[in-house]
This record gives structure tokens, sequence and C-alpha cells, in this order.
């Protein structure tokens, strides 16, 4: 097996890899592969993938912050389990955790602001997601056939579900839409097995056709009476998989 430089009292020691190892800002720095842009750096892929448990990435390259991580940077890395993004981070971009089937938790820095296609999709022993506050956008797929995801924690402020983003997220149990949100597409959460509560906080929420289907449970809307989410589950696809709670019951 290949040796590997480490950072070691300001020197560089080469030494075989550790079964388990992190990126830390001591480590040489030529093993990422970069790409400099203009409001600072991507990184786009490690040299040394195999291994890869717990992957610490760094704030800055040669002081210039890191904001995006690269299409399939990581992907396919079936070992890795844990991720500590860059504080700066903007963007993740398309297919970069795809397949990591061993990550467990996801939780993005608060300077996050969009998720590509297929960025996390087949992390399959993925449980947890956090988006900040200030996140805006995810992509379709982006957490497609998570099959162990069990808590999403949406922003406030978010607006859109893209087409199939949590599809086939078998252990998904509930989900909370903020007043915020104004459109759930097309099999946002189809084939969520598991799914028996939504939080509609907008009664003007778009909800596109099939965006909840092949239910294997009666799934609970809590909504508005009167709100698209009420007309939704009563015309669903699926007739008598969708009932229906409402936050303000009218006599």
């Amino acid at each position: 097996m290949d040796s590997i430089l480490y950072m070691e009292g300001g020197l560089l020691v080469m030494r075989p890899p550790k079964p388990r190892f992190s990126i830390l800002k001591g480590v040489c720095m030529n093993h990422f592969k970069t790409t400099s842009l203009d409001r600072g750096m991507r990184i786009d892929g490690f040299s040394e993938r195999s291994g890869l448990v717990d992957l610490i990435l760094p704030d800055t390259i040669d002081g210039i912050p890191v904001v995006e991580i690269g299409n399939a940077a990581f992907a396919g890395n079936t070992t890795l389990k844990t991720v500590s993004f860059p504080k700066h981070l903007e963007v993740i971009g398309n297919d970069a955790f795809a397949g990591c089937s061993a990550l467990i938790e996801f939780k993005a820095p608060d300077s996050l602001k969009h998720i590509g296609s297929f960025a996390f999709s087949e992390c399959r022993s993925l449980k947890k997601v956090t988006l900040p506050d200030g996140f805006q956008s995810l992509d379709h797929m982006t957490f497609y056939m998570c099959e162990n995801l069990t808590t999403v924690r949406l922003p406030r402020i978010f607006r859109v579900i893209a087409t199939n983003a949590f599809k086939c997220c078998i252990k998904l149990k509930n989900i909370n839409l903020d007043e915020n949100m104004v459109l759930v597409m097309s099999d946002a959460f189809a084939f969520c097995d598991a799914l028996t509560d939504v939080f509609f906080r907008n009664q003007d929420v778009t909800i596109e056709q099939n965006a909840f289907m092949r239910l294997e449970t009666v799934l609970t809307f809590h909504c508005e009476e009167g709100s698209n989410a009420d007309y939704y589950a009563k015309n669903a696809y699926e007739k008598g998989k969708i009932k229906v709670e409402y936050f303000n019951k009218k006599d």
C-alpha cells in the first residue's frame, strides 16, 4: 500500500496510511484536487480516496476560503462515515457524495446555499440531514434512496422541494414545511413508505401531481381547511392514502 505524507512538527513525514484518517489542516495540501474560482477555492477530490472514514475538509487552502465541493468529488467512497465541512462552504456539486453508503449524518455549515442533483443519492446509512437557516435550494434527486434517513431539518426560508428530492427515503417519518414553502415538485416524496405526517404552514403551497405517491402507510396532512394541501389530499392519485387534520377546524 502506498505511503502518505503527514505534517508533523513542521516537517513532512512519509508513513503507511492509517486505518482511519482525517484530512486535517496540517496535511500536505497537494493531496487535494482543486480549482481556483473568483470567490474562493473548489475542492474537486482527494488523491488518496481508498479507506477514507472521517473526512475533515479545510476551511482554507493556501489562505483562500473553500467555497465549493465539486461534482462527484467524493462519490463512491463506501467507507466514508463522517464529514466536517469548511465554514465558508456555499455549494455542494452534483453527485459530490453519491454512493457514500456508510455516511451517517449530513450537517451543513451555516454558509451553505445550494446542493446539486444526486449529491447524496444512495447514501444508504444516512440517518439525519440538517440544513442551515440561510440555505436556498437543492436540485432533483439530492437525497434519492437514502434508505435509513429518518430526520430532515429544513430551514424556514426554504421555498422549493425539487423533483425526486427525497424519493425512496423509505424510513422518513415526518416532514415540516414552513410558511415560505411555495412548491413541492412531482415525486418529491414518492415511495417514502414510512411517511406518516406532513405539516404545511403555507396554505397556498403548490403540490405537483404525484409529489406523494405509492405510499405504504396512511399519510396525514396537517394543514388549514380549504388550503392547497387539503385539496391535494382529497384528490390524490391513490384514494384513501392521505387523510387531513386541520389547524383551524371550522364548525
